[in-house]
């Protein structure tokens, strides 16, 4: 009886370890799936300028997140607009893209007058992260990146 029951348990445990091994395996091409769709469609055109009539400018950066995964993923994103290490301005957005599936994401970074003179004298930088997260948020990685020269 006791081997039984040893046999049993040591059957679920490796079950269960399957089961395991094929969730994370899931989860990362999920995840590897979604930074590499989403990375994809960013460039130069993700990027562009609104001016309103109060003399405020709104940077926004809009981008097509794209799951060709197996599981739901929430995307995260965020631009921080930085003057020699301060942050001036800073816009998020976040979304649940289902899997072979896209969705838009857009940041907006608004900016008074003022804040764009002061800019002018200065080097500013953008602060760009990407986050993807997976499998009822309990799997997810990362990315931020600055970029320099604007």
């Amino acid at each position: 009886m006791v081997r039984l029951v040893s046999g049993l348990l040591t059957a679920i445990l490796v079950l269960l370890k399957l089961i395991l091994a094929i969730i994370v395996i899931a989860s990362l091409y999920t995840m590897v799936s979604v930074f590499i769709g989403t990375m994809s469609s960013v460039d130069e055109s993700a990027f562009y300028q609104k001016f309103n009539p109060d003399g405020s400018i709104d940077l926004i950066f809009k981008i097509n997140a794209r799951n060709d995964g197996f599981l739901d993923s929430r995307m995260d994103v965020t631009v921080k607009l930085l003057s020699n290490g301060v942050i001036i301005a800073e816009g998020s957005d976040s979304t649940i893209i289902s899997p072979k599936s896209s969705r838009e994401l857009q940041a907006v970074l608004s900016i008074t007058q003022s804040q764009a003179m002061e800019l002018m004298n200065t080097q500013p930088s953008l602060e760009i992260s990407f986050k993807v997260r997976t499998f009822n948020d309990l799997i997810g990685m990362g990315l931020t990146t600055e970029v320099k020269e604007l």
